[in-house]
């Protein structure tokens, strides 16, 4: 299992087996060599240190997959505290995790 952390450190979720999870054990996605894909099938991003998701910006995203069938729902690992993040510019990639600042539920 991986702890998934936004750029600037905060907790944000976790990967169990190949599956994308929030802080809550809701299923986000799914890794493919490397490659994060969210739960619609578009391409979120690249797993990072094995603990971030940054998206590439100059890249044009693959085509949509198909997803898998979603994981039977698991309980969320018990976590205490955020990491230092790793703001420093990387070129050409940002957080790709921003999409989910929009959802209401996460």
């Amino acid at each position: 299992m991986n702890y998934i952390y936004r750029r600037n450190g905060k907790y944000f979720g976790f990967i169990r087996g190949n599956n994308f999870f929030d802080v809550n054990a809701k299923w986000l996605g799914w890794i493919e060599e490397g490659q994060v894909w969210r739960e619609n099938g578009e391409l979120l991003g690249e797993l990072y240190e094995n603990k971030y998701i940054l998206k590439n910006t100059i890249k044009l995203p693959p085509v949509p997959k198909v997803p898998p069938v979603p994981p039977t729902p698991t309980e969320p690992p018990v976590i205490s505290e955020d990491i230092i993040g790793k703001d420093a510019v990387i070129k050409d990639f940002v957080d790709a995790l921003y999409v989910f600042d929009k959802i209401d539920d996460i």
